[in-house]
């Protein structure tokens, strides 16, 4: 789909995989509060506010709750959060565009992960997703958050995979394009309801090399950017997979 120049996934393809996803993806949670615990939560303390951005099926804003923090969720597709309200009934969640969103209330730390942001298109829509999450961040709050990394476009990302269970079967396609930096995601979905009903979605991700994230990420207003391997909690290098960026808000007395 076609948007101002660039590609965007229709808001009902999240809609219609949104329950895929929570089947299939949930099992990310684990890893993904590892290393929130192990990267930011040692300097929050319990009762504090936390953003979940692009929360999803909202496995992670529950598992956040359950560790005692106030947690308020975001996310733009409708069925993600109808899903989000079952799996983490004491967030506050709430629809809303990454790229355009505001607070009432400020938080002491953000997360998005999952390669969430990935499905942001453009690097001007990405800072803007930066700039938003700057103003709700507490001074010398961190961000953290994880993009996939352009190895795993190369060497995982293409393909076909099938996930069949007894009620729904799901077929996916998947191609990523170097010299665009544009990895696509096409599932064909049939669910038995009142017989077998097809749905067809197409998800697209974005390559952004760190040093453009970097950019973004300062031109925001971030500083003390860091940046890990997911999995192997060092440097990323040429063979990483997921990066973690990790960044924080300026205090106001340290600006000049």
């Amino acid at each position: 789909m076609k948007m101002n120049g660039s590609i965007e996934s229709p808001l009902s393809d999240y809609d219609v995989f949104a329950r895929v996803y929570e089947r299939h993806w949930g099992g990310f949670v684990w890893p993904a509060v590892a290393t929130i615990q192990r990267m930011i939560l040692g300097d929050i303390p319990p009762g504090a506010r936390i953003l979940d951005l692009c929360c999803g099926a909202g496995q992670l804003a529950g598992e956040l709750s359950n560790l005692d923090y106030e947690v308020a969720g975001i996310d733009l597709s409708e069925q993600l959060l109808l899903l989000a309200r079952r799996n983490a009934p004491e967030a506050k969640l709430v629809r809303a565009d990454a790229r355009a969103f505001g607070l009432a209330r400020p938080v002491a730390a953000a997360v998005s992960m999952f390669d969430s942001l990935n499905h942001i298109m453009t690097i001007e829509e990405l800072r803007a997703v930066f700039t938003n999450v700057y103003r709700v961040l507490d001074d010398g709050g961190p961000f953290l958050f994880d993009l996939n990394a352009e190895f795993k476009y190369r060497s995982h990302w293409s393909g076909t995979a099938a996930l069949v269970d007894d009620d729904q079967v799901c077929a996916i396609r998947t191609s990523y394009e170097p010299s665009e930096r544009l990895a696509r995601f096409d599932a064909t979905i049939f669910t038995q309801r009142d017989g077998w009903q097809r749905s067809d979605v197409t998800l697209w991700q974005r390559y952004y090399p760190e040093p453009q994230v970097r950019s973004a990420l300062t031109d925001a207003g971030f500083q003390d950017i860091r940046t890990h391997d997911w999995w192997r909690d060092g440097e990323p290098n040429e063979e990483t997979e997921r990066i973690c960026f990790i960044a924080y808000k300026q205090p106001v007395d340290t600006i000049s």
